[in-house]
């Protein structure tokens, strides 16, 4: 009889599942995973996909790629298209203009603030 894990917390992911492929998942299921069970890289859930059977997986650490535009800002149809996926999370630095290495170094201390080790450091 197999064994039954009644406490792995389980996702539905709408892709085929095989032993050793990484899945891509939805910003919600993300943010889920992340924000609302507090699980982060290396922890164990349980996903399937209503065909496959359950499987057990564990979370790869999340990477962050930081996009600045150009000096002159994107044009609508780079905009529209960047926005388009499901990945992108729109970052605004407040009304001001920044030359891109600025707007570089401003948004990766933001980043740093939010997802890095400066949360709670403050001592």
């Amino acid at each position: 009889m197999p064994e039954l894990d009644f406490r792995a917390p389980r996702l539905f992911v709408d892709a085929s599942l095989v032993p050793g492929q990484v899945v891509a998942l939805e910003r919600d299921q993300s943010n889920y995973l992340g924000n609302v069970l507090r699980l982060g890289a290396g922890d164990t859930i349980l996903v399937f996909n209503g065909e496959d059977g359950e499987w057990r997986a564990s979370i790869a650490g999340r990477g962050v790629d930081v996009l600045v535009g150009p000096e002159g800002g994107f044009a609508e149809d780079e905009r529209t298209l960047l926005l388009r996926q499901p990945q992108i999370v729109k970052l605004a630095l407040g009304p001001r203009v920044l030359r891109a290495d600025t707007a570089a170094v401003a948004a990766l201390a933001l980043v740093q603030a939010t997802l890095g080790d400066w949360i709670g450091s403050a001592k």
